[in-house]
């Protein structure tokens, strides 16, 4: 049993020194890394650090505020998609820019309260 152990800690301590290179595909501030190969391209720019704070809409409702580190641009031309890389609630969030959502909107949403059902005299 210990020697699986040791074999699982050897693979993960591998994996993650893999991982820590440059991804493929990806290129930072528009320079392809070595390792990438032809694909379709990613662009990961550093976003401003007087960025604006940004909202978006989860399943639970609208979130935020966040402060965007980087911007990314997966493709071109028109099948282009972007997103907003942001720290929220101490984890990494990729925000694809379709669920951006304003300020107002966030201080206008309706939060959902939970009530007992209603039960008929008997």
């Amino acid at each position: 049993m210990g020697r699986y152990l040791n074999k699982i800690r050897q693979h993960e301590r591998e994996y993650q020194a893999e991982e820590a290179k440059d991804p493929p595909c990806v290129s930072v501030q528009g320079e392809r890394s070595e390792r990438s190969p032809v694909c379709s391209d990613v662009v990961i720019e550093p976003a401003a650090p007087n960025a604006r704070l940004i909202y978006w809409e989860r399943a639970t409702g609208i979130v935020g505020p966040a402060q965007p580190e980087f911007l990314v641009m997966v493709g071109s031309g028109p099948t282009a998609s972007f997103w907003v890389v942001v720290q929220f609630e101490g984890l990494p969030i990729w925000i694809n820019s379709t669920v951006l959502r304003s300020q107002q909107a966030f201080a206008q949403q309706i939060t959902p309260k939970v009530v007992d059902r209603i039960r008929e005299p008997r």
